[in-house]
């Protein structure tokens, strides 16, 4: 799955084609919907639901003018279908080369209105979200019980650029300031801040793109940023990462930029990045 923002905005459910060494298109969201929320910020793959996922907008049209765009709230929830999913998306010619046909269209299930738009997304559980908002809050929407928003942590006007979530109480946000901040959930209910944060992770020197807990070694946790930086960090240290990660890129040092990172399994891990490649790294 992807997406993207304007000025190209557009939400895509792809296959790879080991054979053909691309990406197959299976199923798409309508313009019309891509330009009605302004794109999509963020996706996340329900945990337990393989083919239920959840997306995020930072910005929504809502007029008096346009009953309709007034439907089209920050986060949308999804369904894929097995007709979405089976080989029908692709058929094989006699020179046994794999010819594309007409993707699907993908509709959302349900519209969640959000106050502030939604600039990150993840789940916390299999009935849970995590959304990180504009009006610098994070919040917990419950899905199962009409769509009510269940906690609300303020953040002390720091937009949650990036989110992922652990051990069903630990929330990790990273902000635009490049501090990485780790909130508990169990503090409950607050007017502010403090009573929520446990740590916060200071060594980036810009925009935090993404953070991504290791879901085997749940004390662990990996930060990349627009400084270029990828490290590696203990939520029990919060003064120094555990290592500063280096990606294999040809591009300028100051001018290169982490977009991404992703664990595969407990020890390898993977970034991507401005340069257009992925650096693969062993612990």
């Amino acid at each position: 799955m992807s997406c993207s923002e304007q000025p190209c905005p557009a939400l895509k459910v792809c296959e790879v084609d080991t054979q053909a060494k691309t990406l197959v298109e299976k199923a798409s969201a309508s313009s019309k919907l891509a330009a009605g929320l302004n794109g999509w910020s963020d996706l996340a793959l329900n945990p337990l639901s393989g083919d239920v996922f959840a997306s995020s907008s930072k910005n929504y049209v809502r007029t008096e003018n346009d009953m309709e765009s007034q439907n089209l709230g920050s986060i949308q929830l999804w369904k894929l279908t097995n007709e979405m999913l089976s080989d029908g998306a692709v058929q094989a010619s006699d020179s046994l080369k794999r010819q594309k046909v007409e993707a699907a269209e993908l509709a959302p299930t349900q519209f969640i209105q959000v106050k502030g738009g939604v600039h990150s997304l993840a789940w916390l559980d299999g009935d849970n979200l995590i959304a990180g908002c504009g009006d610098h809050a994070i919040k917990i929407v419950d899905i199962e019980k009409s769509f009510v928003i269940k906690q609300s942590i303020l953040t002390d006007n720091k937009v949650p650029t990036c989110i992922d979530t652990a051990q069903d109480n630990l929330i990790l946000s990273g902000s635009e300031d490049g501090v990485v901040r780790l909130w508990d959930t169990r503090a409950g209910e607050a007017s502010k801040s403090n009573k929520h944060l446990a740590a916060q992770f200071s060594s980036h020197s810009r925009f935090i793109t993404q953070v991504c807990f290791n879901q085997q070694v749940e004390n662990v946790f990996l930060s990349g940023a627009m400084d270029g930086g990828l490290k590696l960090w203990d939520i029990r240290n919060d003064e120094v990462p555990l290592a500063n990660l280096k990606h294999k890129s040809k591009e300028n040092k100051e001018d290169f930029k982490i977009f991404a990172v992703e664990w595969n399994g407990a020890s390898q891990i993977l970034s991507g990045g401005s340069d257009s490649h992925i650096s693969a790294h062993t612990m």
